[in-house]
């Protein structure tokens, strides 16, 4: 049997083309095979390379912005602490001052208007305003 297909690939102009297509075509998927491999090697190392510098200008330009953000973080915080110790000295000098006592409140009560007829202010009731007095007067009698 492989002597009739010898025979037929080397004697007739039909094998001699099946022959021949099939030597190139042998021959091409060599060659790319051989080309692919050295240069797919390349191709990686070149991806790598690449993939590597990207990742080293991200970092660099990430180190700037966080230099940068470290830069206006500390500031902001510096602003941030001045505003408040500020804050903390004007409470401590106003809390001196800003005492209101039982005393003066109901010594100085805050003043209304006359009840006027069809107006909303209503007057309070006869004993209660009875026991505000009393509290104004011992208030005011005590030192």
């Amino acid at each position: 049997m492989w002597a009739s297909i010898v025979k037929f690939l080397f004697a007739t102009p039909i094998g001699r083309g099946v022959l021949i297509g099939g030597g190139i075509s042998i021959g091409i998927a060599a060659g790319w095979w051989l080309f692919s491999s050295h240069y797919e090697g390349r191709g990686y190392a070149r991806c790598q390379s690449e993939h590597l510098a990207a990742a080293v200008s991200a970092a660099a330009g990430q180190a700037r912005k966080n230099a940068e953000n470290n830069q206006i973080s500390s500031q902001v915080g510096k602003d941030t602490a001045d505003a408040v110790s500020t804050t903390i000295a004007k409470a401590d000098e106003n809390t001196g001052r800003a005492k209101e006592t039982i005393t003066d409140v109901y010594r100085d009560p805050p003043k209304t208007a006359p009840v006027v007829l069809g107006s909303c202010v209503h007057p309070v009731d006869p004993r209660v305003q009875e026991r505000i007095d009393a509290a104004v007067s011992r208030t005011t009698r005590a030192p």
